[in-house]
């Protein structure tokens, strides 16, 4: 697929895809389990904490080979699906980068489109970190809030309280920078951040981090369903 002479057509073209983003979809979605989400989100409370000993863990039980696995395949599944993608676009005759086509229009992925469905999407996706916010942050008043199966004696440590408040502060702050995809400060560094006022934030900055949440938040959706009987 890596070569620019490699066009086929018809069913090896879309055989050669099925197989492909099967492959993506094993490594980024059936691989990984809800583990990786939650060292994701811990992983600011490790950081910051780690040089003051708390929280009072063994970073070796936290971070296993099995959640580096985890990351590895994901990474790996991204960057298969990138190339995966560039390969789709260039032997349908359109642009690799962005997928758009030589009409006027461009299909679903032009500018005015893709603004279109794009705001909804990234409205959609600010609104579920800050539902799961709530849910932590009503762990300071001792509420269990779609977690009833959670035993209430787990309220009388307070590090438990406090690190599901920043798992909640965490959320919130993602749900804003998942706002910059379709906001103008999302597209300019604003005024008050010194040395990037006024130029243009990267278009990776914005979607790769993006990307990787995308994928911990719905490998670990998938796990929550019940298996089939």
């Amino acid at each position: 697929m890596s070569l620019p002479t490699t066009s086929p057509r018809g069913t090896a073209r879309v055989a050669l895809l099925a197989a492909g983003w099967s492959v993506v979809a094993l490594l980024l979605l059936v691989v990984p389990d809800m583990r990786l989400l939650a060292r994701a989100g811990y992983a600011p409370m490790l950081i910051v904490g780690a040089p003051f000993g708390w929280p009072p863990v063994d970073y070796a039980d936290v971070f296993t080979w099995q959640v580096v696995n985890m990351a590895i395949s994901v990474a790996g599944g991204l960057l298969l699906a990138r190339a995966l993608l560039a390969w789709q676009f260039r032997t349908a005759g359109a642009c690799v980068s962005c997928g758009r086509g030589d009409g006027p229009e461009g299909g679903w992925a032009s500018a005015r489109s893709a603004a279109r469905w794009g705001r909804w999407a990234a409205y959609t996706a600010a609104a579920i970190p800050v539902v799961y916010a709530l849910t932590r942050f009503a762990w300071l008043a001792a509420v269990l809030l779609g977690v009833m199966e959670l035993d209430p004696t787990v309220f009388d440590d307070d590090s438990v309280v406090w690190a599901g408040a920043g798992l909640g502060a965490f959320g919130c702050v993602g749900a804003v920078l998942t706002l910059g995809l379709v906001q103008r400060w999302g597209e300019v560094f604003p005024r008050w951040m010194v040395g990037l006022a006024g130029r243009r934030v990267p278009v990776k900055l914005a979607t790769v981090p993006a990307t990787v949440v995308a994928v911990f938040v719905t490998s670990a959706s998938l796990g929550m369903f019940p298996p089939a009987l």
